[in-house]
C-alpha cells in the first residue's frame, strides 16, 4: 500500500523503556497519520527476539476535542492496538504496518467542522518485564 500525501513530512522516531510514547498534534479538516513500518532493535544479537516482541504491545490513541450540540467543548478518545504478526521463520524484527489514520475515523455521527483538535499518541507497553535493552523504530508520514 502506497500512501501519497502532497504535503507530508516523513520521519522516524524511537520508543524504548525511557520514552514509552510519542504524541502528534493535528487540526482538521485535512490531517493524515500513516505508520509505514516498525523495526525492533536489540543491543545484542538476540536470537529469541520473537519471544521478546510477544511481551510488548503497541497501542494507538486518538484524542479529539469537539463542540457538542449544546455548544460545550467535549473530549473523546478512540484507542486500538497495532498488531504485530510474529512469524517464527522471520529473520529480522521488521514489521510492515501500512496503517492510515485520517478524518475517516470520525465518520460515525460527527460533523467534521465541530472537531477542533486531534492528537495521536503511540504507546509501547511491556506486558512482561524485558531485561534486555531494546528500542522500536517507527517510520511514519504526517500531513
Amino acid at each position: 500500500m502506497d500512501i501519497n500525501f502532497s504535503d507530508t513530512i516523513s520521519q522516524s522516531f524511537v520508543l524504548n523503556k525511557e520514552c514509552l510514547s510519542k504524541t502528534f498534534h493535528f487540526s482538521l479538516p485535512d490531517f493524515g497519520f500513516y505508520i509505514k513500518n516498525i523495526h525492533f532493535v536489540f543491543s545484542s544479537e538476540n536470537q529469541h527476539w520473537h519471544q521478546t516482541i510477544l511481551k510488548t504491545e503497541i497501542l494507538l490513541h486518538v484524542n479529539y476535542n469537539y463542540i457538542d450540540h449544546a455548544l460545550h467543548e467535549q473530549s473523546n478518545e478512540v484507542s486500538f492496538p497495532i498488531h504485530l504478526f510474529v512469524d517464527p521463520n522471520k529473520m529480522q524484527p521488521y514489521f510492515t504496518i501500512n496503517k492510515l489514520i485520517d478524518k475517516q475515523i470520525f465518520s460515525n455521527g460527527f460533523e467534521l467542522d465541530t472537531i477542533d483538535q486531534i492528537s495521536i499518541r503511540i504507546e509501547l507497553i511491556e506486558n512482561q518485564i524485558i531485561h534486555e535493552p531494546y528500542h522500536a523504530e517507527f517510520m511514519i508520514n504526517c500531513k
